[in-house]
This record gives C-alpha cells, sequence and structure tokens, in this order.
C-alpha cells in the first residue's frame, strides 16, 4: 500500500500512510494510492494535510484491510471502470463515520456500525466522511449469488443495529483482529468463510430466495458470455441472443433490467471495450476505425456518435488523453496490481 510487503503469520501485508510526508503532499499520495479504485478530491485545500492509514492482508482470493482517511469525495465514473478493467465487490464496515453516495440511482446512507456493499464494475459518486472502515474485496467470481444477480445490491446497506448486519459485523471485526495469526492454509478457509457470510447476510436482509436466484444466475450468467464472445458481430441484437439462447425476449429484457435492457446492456459494453482498447498502451497500435468494427459497430461514423455520446468525449480525444496518463491499474503505487491477482478460493 505504498510501502514494503510484509508477512504476518505467511499472510502478505501492506501499509499506506501520509502523515510521514509533507502535508502539502498527503493528498497527492493519497489520490495516487487510490487511483485503482476510486477519483478522490478534497473537501477542502488538499494542500493543507491529509491524513489517511491503511491496512491491507492479501488473502490470495480475498483482500481485507483497515482504513482510516480525512473528509473527501469519491467517484467511480465509467471511464475510471472502463480503464481499470476491475470486476470486483468491496464490501465495508464503517466503524466510525459514514458514506452518503449516489450508486445509480440508489441513495446510500452509511452510519457507523452500517456495512455497505458497492459492486467496484458499476458507477458510483459519494461524499466519504472521517472514517475508521473495515474492508473486503473480492472478485465477483467468489460471490456469484449476489454479483450476478438481476438486480445487483449495488450500493446495498446493513443497519448495524439489524441480526445480519450485527452477524456480519461481529465476523469482520474478529476477522481483522485475528490475521497477524492467520496462515496461507488459514486463507482460504476464511475466504470462503468470508464469501459465504457476506452472501448469506445480504440475501437474507433482501429477501432472496436461493432457487429463484440460481435459475437467474445461470440464465444471465450464460447470456453475459455469450454477449461477450460475440461483441464483434453487428448481428449481435436482442432478437438473435434469444434465438441462441432459446428464450423469449421479454425474459432476456427482465434478466438485464436492471441495466436497462437488452439493447442497452450490449451497447454499454460495446462501448466499455471500446474505451479500453483506446485507452490501454497494449493496445495503442490499433486504428479507432479497427477498435470500432472489432466492437461491433458498422462504421466508424456511427462509433463515434455513440461513444461521444456515452463519454461526453471523441474516441481520438480518450486517446490522446490516455497518453498522458499511464494504465491506472499497471502505474498506480496503490491497490491496482493486489486487487487485480486476486483469485478464487479452490
Amino acid at each position: 500500500m505504498g510501502g514494503r510487503t510484509r508477512m504476518s503469520g505467511g499472510i502478505p501485508s501492506r501499509r499506506f500512510r501520509t502523515l510521514e510526508s509533507d502535508k502539502a503532499e498527503q493528498f497527492g499520495r493519497y489520490h495516487d494510492h487510490m487511483a485503482p479504485i476510486y477519483d478522490v478530491a478534497a473537501e477542502e485545500n488538499g494542500k493543507a494535510g491529509f491524513a489517511a492509514d491503511m491496512t491491507a492482508y492479501h488473502l490470495g482470493g480475498m483482500l481485507v484491510g483497515a482504513s482510516g482517511f480525512s473528509d473527501h469525495a469519491i467517484g467511480r465514473s465509467k471511464r475510471k471502470i472502463a480503464r481499470t478493467d476491475m470486476d470486483h465487490l468491496l464490501v465495508q464496515l464503517h466503524k466510525t463515520g459514514g458514506l452518503d453516495a449516489d450508486a445509480e440511482g440508489n441513495v446510500v446512507r452509511v452510519r457507523a456500525g452500517d456495512i455497505s456493499l458497492i459492486d467496484l464494475g458499476r458507477p458510483m459518486d459519494g461524499h466519504a466522511k472521517t472514517s475508521q472502515t473495515l474492508d473486503v474485496i473480492l472478485p465477483r467470481s467468489q460471490l456469484p449469488d449476489l454479483a450476478q444477480r438481476r438486480k445487483t445490491p449495488h450500493g446495498a446497506v446493513l443497519s448495524g443495529d439489524s441480526l445480519m448486519g450485527g452477524i456480519l459485523g461481529d465476523f469482520l471485526l474478529s476477522l481483522a483482529r485475528r490475521l497477524d495469526a492467520a496462515t496461507p492454509r488459514d486463507a482460504g478457509l476464511l475466504t470462503r468463510a468470508a464469501a459465504d457470510l457476506i452472501t448469506t447476510c445480504f440475501q437474507s436482509e433482501t429477501g432472496v430466495a436461493a432457487a429463484q436466484e440460481g435459475l437467474l444466475l445461470a440464465a444471465s450468467e450464460r447470456a453475459r458470455r455469450y454477449i461477450d464472445a460475440n461483441l464483434s458481430k453487428a448481428e449481435l441484437v436482442p432478437v438473435r441472443v434469444a434465438r441462441e439462447l432459446r428464450m423469449s425476449r421479454s425474459s432476456l429484457y427482465r434478466l438485464f433490467e436492471a441495466e436497462g435492457g437488452i439493447a442497452k446492456y450490449i451497447r454499454t459494453r460495446r462501448l466499455t471495450t471500446a474505451l479500453y482498447l483506446l485507452t490501454h498502451p497494449a493496445h495503442a497500435g490499433m486504428r479507432i476505425g479497427e477498435i470500432a468494427f472489432r466492437c461491433g459497430f458498422s462504421s466508424e461514423a456511427h462509433f463515434s456518435r455513440a461513444f461521444r455520446s456515452e463519454f461526453d468525449m471523441k474516441p481520438s480525444e480518450a486517446r490522446k488523453r490516455a497518453r498522458f496518463e499511464p494504465a491506472l491499474a499497471a502505474a498506480s503505487p496503490g491497490e491496482g496490481p493486489w486487487i487485480a491477482s486476486l483469485r478464487p478460493s479452490e
């Protein structure tokens, strides 16, 4: 976390602190450290100093962290999502402080003792109050019953006063206290236990039936895999997807209702893939027209109009900006590489 990795009982850990730097540099260091996850902005003059102290443990399939920070604004835009290519969920227990945010229209109000669930693959904007938090980051594949729901609980909050919120909060506090004694052999067991309890508590609070969720999960996963595998084909339209998956168009629409419908989901996947190809250094040699056709657009002009409507900039402008902004996940000294290295537990 901006510092050297050490081993705690065999579990790698990192600590990041700003107070060791000059006040004028503290928020800048925090900004760079958080770049793979959030865009951050100081509430007042960032030159006046910014306190942050964060420790993270890498359990192979899960990151567990303890964080303390001052007031600031946070955001995760569509452009940030495409640039970082991060497909993870963040579960955060606020020991003190809180968070006020907008998660795609969901009003998020987190107070001390509450636990929030943020889908890092979806946009959000908010204000983080001066807080002490416990943070758990898991790949989407570790929480399939939550992450692939027809209506993913992006921005869901478990009250610390509720039964399930209290149980999950007690577990997270106990886990954080004991990680220094954990071994690599413990890591997989702890990851599975955390994933199962997080799923149970959030599902119970929202009243999700397990059998129904299993059917929705299978259908949604199959549809998303098919769409991703065929993005380059101009004939990838809702009618074609429904026919290939042997589903009615109305059933297919319901699977993607939270994303605004199947047609909008396909369009968004094409555009976010195009943004990634335009801005990632590994694809700097691809022409804009080549990217347009690879992402299923019938012409470069059609692609440019759609891209500008989605991201409020031309494709050429996105590429030009990327030359002066290194790929965040690769260049940041913060959590990007650690988060990217998380893998499903066996």
